[in-house]
């Protein structure tokens, strides 16, 4: 390893500043005695991935009910919110652990804390995102907690690069995956009746959907205090972010009730914050030339969100094809990332 990809590796590792409210409560009571009944063997990454796999699937499961979890049967929307919940409990507790077999192991790197942002960006904004979907949340409501996302993942993570420094804030990604989980579970017992309540017009989700804008929007902007004139890395996203919402409004003044907006234009955002992301852990861990303007993503975005102004594009088949090219594009780009990366640290920096 040349001395300039040590110089690099070292880079990438950081400091850990601590604001967490339950982390150290979590991993004392739940973390590390679950760690202890686990084999020793096992690599870390494997909880990393069976925690994502939990992750994905409670999020496909909460999306596909999301049409009609509110109307269906007590009995099935309670089936669903306990699996929910499990599913959400067994990733957050290897999102835990995996750290912790790691250090227990002697077998942590950069490469395995690069996996670990990186799935965990993706669970960042999937966790919400389901949860709000399957209890009633507007389509306006789920954007506004994307975005939120959007601005608080890319700030934080640049600010990360930037300073070497990790900062768990106190109402962070362990308090979202710890609030959801208790939301399902409450939906257990009280069944649909609990989100049908408002009392002064204000239901339960709409509270949900407040304290994730707010626990999104404080990372962000306890971020982008500390740039100072660094503040303009966060220009391409800005655009991203204002593309993909240009389309989301006019679609809803248009009066189109596309089948996909609910969720699938929140999810495209997510995924396009989620590569911001990863373009800078990439950068610091292999050296791969960092743009915070991504032009081709800028362009195809910049298409999509004139195209309802587009006689032959604006009806509702062709919003969904389009929507699931761009879906599919973000998320072979991720794969990409994914596995260049992977084959270039374990090749170049014998990782």
């Amino acid at each position: 390893m040349s001395f300039e990809d040590s110089h690099r590796i070292r880079q990438y590792a950081f400091e850990c500043e601590e604001r967490s409210w339950v982390r150290a409560s979590f991993d004392r009571y739940v973390s590390l005695p679950l760690l202890a009944l686990l084999p020793r063997g096992v690599h870390p990454n494997v909880f990393t991935f069976s925690g994502h796999f939990a992750n994905v699937v409670a999020f496909i499961l909460l999306a596909s009910f999301a049409d009609f979890a509110l109307e269906d049967e007590p009995v099935s929307f309670r089936l669903v919110a306990l699996a929910a919940a499990l599913l959400l409990f067994v990733s957050c507790v290897m999102d835990r652990v995996d750290g912790l077999q790691a250090r227990r192991l002697r077998v942590s790197n950069p490469l395995g804390d690069f996996y670990d942002h990186g799935l965990g960006a993706l669970a960042g904004f999937m966790i919400p995102l389901g949860g709000l979907a399957a209890y009633g949340a507007s389509p306006g409501e789920l954007m506004g907690v994307t975005v939120a996302f959007a601005f608080g993942t890319w700030a934080g993570t640049f600010d990360r690069r930037r300073t070497q420094r990790l900062v768990h804030p106190p109402f962070g990604a362990l308090e979202i995956h710890v609030l959801f989980i208790a939301v399902h579970l409450l939906s257990v017992p009280c069944g649909p009746a609990l989100w049908l309540m408002r009392v002064a017009g204000v239901g339960l989700v709409d509270v949900l959907v407040l304290v994730t804008v707010l626990s999104f929007a404080y990372v962000g902007v306890d971020a982008l205090a500390r740039m100072g004139r660094e503040r303009r890395h966060v220009l391409g996203l800005g655009v991203n972010v204002a593309l993909v919402g240009s389309w989301f409004v006019l679609a809803l003044a248009r009066g189109q009730h596309i089948a996909v907006e609910a969720v699938s234009a929140q999810l495209l955002l997510g995924l396009v914050a989620v590569k911001h992301h990863w373009d800078v852990l990439r950068n610091v861990l292999i050296g791969t030339r960092y743009r915070s303007w991504d032009v081709p993503l800028t362009g195809l975005l910049g298409l999509w969100s004139v195209s309802l102004l587009i006689p032959e594009l604006s009806h509702v088949e062709a919003q969904e094809e389009l929507l699931l090219l761009l879906v599919v594009w973000v998320s072979a780009s991720l794969t990409w990332q994914f596995l260049h990366t992977t084959w270039f640290a374990r090749r170049e920096l014998g990782m």
